[in-house]
């Protein structure tokens, strides 16, 4: 299945990493990579991890990576406003007002009097490592949920397959008395129109529901569902990744099955036809979760 989550996080020393894996059904392998500005360097890598383990669906990475290591800090001062600042103060004071002086906390709060930065920190080996090392083990958690969730589409589509092999058997067991039954409705027809002014010629009413059973032959379309049918059913058992090979097969299954019906309008094969078709529009519908 291309549906799934997963998760991870691990701790070492003052790094905490923590990874979260959605993936979504998606006709090819779609990556949305959420990472902190200052591992963006790390993405390529990241896709290639992630590349190398899935091949389809829409996938998710969400990281958060909280680094407490000690970092040097640098305060700015803007020595300019300071001045300016101080100066007006004196004035004040001229005028004989009671001010309190000002502390450091009043000029942190004051807008673009002092900035205080910490220098970036580099994307060391330790904290590669361990990066990838969280991704990993959050992809192995959502190749286990798909895993779990392909199983139970795998049970679906073996019930659904079953009962499109059944469906097939009984419109083989229609057509081996398709041409009786033509031949009396035929038979009827002729004589409810002629009655008995016309004896009825057997070798040309033979020749007729031949002519007939022909336009109406279904058994290369029959054995190429069911031929079909057993090739689903072989490709599911393969690894790797099945779910546009099984799709290409389903389309065959449902164009055999469209070509059958046009063909052959006998109303129980109809009928089974219709039954088929609806089975077979669920079993593609199912298929689209595969990866």
């Amino acid at each position: 299945s291309m549906t799934g989550f997963g998760s991870a996080a691990r701790t070492r020393g003052a790094l905490h990493v923590a990874a979260r894996l959605r993936s979504v059904n998606h006709r090819n392998l779609d990556l949305v990579l959420r990472l902190p500005e200052e591992h963006r360097s790390l993405e390529p890598r990241l896709r290639e991890e992630i590349a190398r383990r899935l091949a389809r669906g829409r996938v998710e990475l969400r990281l958060e990576i909280e680094d407490r290591r000690e970092r040097p800090v640098t305060i700015h001062l803007n020595e300019g406003w300071l001045a300016a600042l101080k100066s007006a103060q004196t004035k004040l004071e001229g005028a004989n007002l009671d001010l309190q002086p000002l502390g450091f906390g009043d000029i942190l709060r004051l807008p673009d009097a002092v900035r205080i930065s910490s220098a970036t920190q580099e994307v060391d080996d330790e904290a590669v490592e361990l990066i990838l090392d969280v991704v990993r083990q959050a992809l192995v958690d959502l190749s286990t949920g798909r895993a779990s969730e392909g199983e139970k589409l795998s049970t679906v589509l073996s019930s659904q397959l079953q009962a499109l092999r059944q469906l097939v058997d009984q419109i083989v067991s229609d057509q081996e008395t398709l041409r009786l039954d033509q031949l009396e409705r035929l038979r009827s027809r002729v004589e409810e129109l002629v009655g008995d002014r016309v004896s009825l010629d057997a070798g040309r009413l033979e020749q007729e529901i031949a002519y007939l059973a022909e336009r109406s032959d279904v058994r290369e379309e029959i054995d190429r569902l069911s031929g079909h049918v057993s090739h689903f059913a072989e490709t599911m058992e393969q690894d790797g990744a099945i779910g546009k090979k099984l799709d290409f097969i389903a389309q065959e299954m449902a164009r055999e099955l469209s070509t059958l019906g046009a063909k052959c309008r006998h109303s129980g094969i109809l009928e089974r036809n219709v039954e088929a078709r609806l089975i077979c529009e669920q079993i593609r519908e199912q298929v689209q979760n595969i990866e």
